[in-house]
Order: C-alpha cells, then structure tokens, then sequence
C-alpha cells in the first residue's frame, strides 16, 4: 500500500468513527430525554395518588 493509499483509509476511518461516535451521542442524549420524561410522569402519577380525594 501506497503512502496516499494509507492516509486516504486512515481518513476514511477517523470519519466514521467520528460519524459513530455523534450518533451514540443523539441516542444517548435521547435516552436521557425519554427516561427524564418517563420519571416526570411517574413522579406525576404518584403525587396525585397521594393527594387526598385523587386519584386511586
């Protein structure tokens, strides 16, 4: 393998790694955003169990 052949797939390799890595960045920021809206709703549900005359 060529010098140019060499740096063309070590490039080739460094941009999907960084395509990789920004996507399981979205997916982790979006599981975040799911599991904060999932507790959010939890939290909501168990208040008003709480609350007097809510719901049973």
């Amino acid at each position: 393998m060529s010098a140019d052949q060499a740096k063309q797939q070590a490039e080739q390799t460094a941009d999907q790694t960084k395509q990789q890595a920004e996507q399981a960045a979205k997916d982790a920021a979006q599981q975040q955003t799911d599991k904060m809206k999932g507790d959010a709703a939890k939290q909501a549900q168990d208040q008003m169990k709480q609350a007097p005359g809510g719901a049973k």
